[in-house]
C-alpha cells in the first residue's frame, strides 16, 4: 500500500522523497527533519530540502521553531488544492493554445474508432454546446444521448432532432417516423450526425453490431454539407406527414446560407 501511495502521488506531481516525506508526516507528525528521515528513508542530507520544497507548495506547515517540527497538509484538503491547480492549469493552457493557434490551419479531420469513443464525442459536443445542436441518429444512439439531449434543453439550447426511428423522448422540434430498428436494420446500418453551434461536426457509422469508424470536424464545408443534409431530411419528413417543420429549418437555416436565400430571391 506504501509503494502504491508513493507511485500514485509521483504520477502528480510528486517527487519520490516528497512523496515518503509527506506520508512519513501523515504517521508521526509534528515532526523534526531528523523524525521525518528516521521514519521515511529519506536521506539526512536531503531531506530538510525536501521539507522546503513541500512547505513552499503548500503540503507541510511549521507549528514549532526550536526545534523545527513539520505537520502535513491534511488529505483532503491537499486533494483539494491539487484538483484546484489541476483545473487552473487547465483552463490556463486551453487559453494560451487558443492564442497560440489563432490565425494557424482550421478544418482538421479527425477519425474516432470505436461505438464508445464516438458515443462519448457526440456527448461531450452536446454538453459544450451553447445555442443549437441538431441530430440525425437512430432511436437507440438517442437513448444514449437522452440525459445530455434533456440538459441542453434545460440550457436554453435549441435541440433538433431528426429520426427514422422510435425516440425515447419527444419535442416540438423531434422528428420521427417511428420506424422499428429491427426492420430498418435489415437494410441500413446506424449513422449518426451531429452539429454543434454549426461550428462542429460528427458524422459516420454508430452501429455497435461492427467495428465503427466516424469524423469530427471544425471545417465548414463538412458542417455545410451535414447541416443540409439534416435539413433534406426534415423537409421531406414534413412533405410526407404534411406538417410544418419551417421554424425548425429556418433556424437551421439562419446564418447558414450566409446571404443564399437574398441573391437567390433577386434573380
Amino acid at each position: 500500500m506504501h509503494e502504491e501511495l508513493i507511485k500514485k502521488l509521483n504520477t502528480l506531481g510528486f517527487t519520490v522523497y516528497e512523496s515518503k516525506a509527506y506520508l512519513a508526516l501523515l504517521k508521526i507528525s509534528p515532526a523534526s527533519g531528523y523524525e521525518v528521515a528516521q521514519e521515511s528513508g529519506v536521506p539526512r542530507s536531503v531531506i530538510y530540502d525536501v521539507l522546503r520544497k513541500l512547505e513552499k507548495a503548500g503540503v507541510a506547515g511549521i507549528v514549532h521553531d526550536k526545534p523545527k517540527k513539520y505537520v502535513p497538509l491534511p488529505p483532503d484538503q491537499l486533494i483539494s488544492m491539487m484538483d484546484n491547480q489541476f483545473h487552473h492549469n487547465i483552463e490556463s493552457l486551453k487559453h494560451d493554445l487558443e492564442e497560440f493557434s489563432e490565425g494557424g490551419h482550421t478544418g482538421h479531420l479527425w477519425n474516432i474508432s470505436g461505438y464508445i469513443t464516438i458515443m462519448q464525442k457526440a456527448r461531450e459536443l452536446i454538453h459544450k454546446a451553447k445555442k443549437s445542436v441538431y441530430i440525425s441518429a437512430w432511436g437507440s444512439e438517442i437513448e444514449v444521448l437522452k440525459n445530455d439531449i434533456k440538459d441542453a434543453l434545460k440550457r436554453d439550447v435549441k435541440v433538433i432532432i431528426f429520426s427514422f426511428n422510435t425516440l425515447p423522448m419527444k419535442h416540438t422540434c423531434f422528428y420521427s417516423y417511428n420506424i422499428e430498428e429491427r426492420l430498418l436494420e435489415q437494410n441500413w446500418n446506424h449513422k449518426i450526425v451531429l452539429v454543434a453551434d454549426k461550428h462542429e461536426v460528427l458524422m459516420g457509422e454508430s452501429d455497435k453490431r461492427y467495428p465503427q469508424r466516424a469524423a469530427w470536424t471544425n471545417n465548414e464545408a463538412i458542417i455545410s454539407i451535414a447541416i443540409n443534409y439534416i435539413i433534406l431530411d426534415i423537409t421531406l419528413f414534413g412533405q410526407r406527414r404534411e406538417i410544418n417543420v419551417s421554424d425548425s429549418v429556418t433556424d437551421m437555416m439562419n446564418g447558414h446560407l450566409n446571404g443564399l436565400e437574398e441573391l437567390i430571391h433577386k434573380k
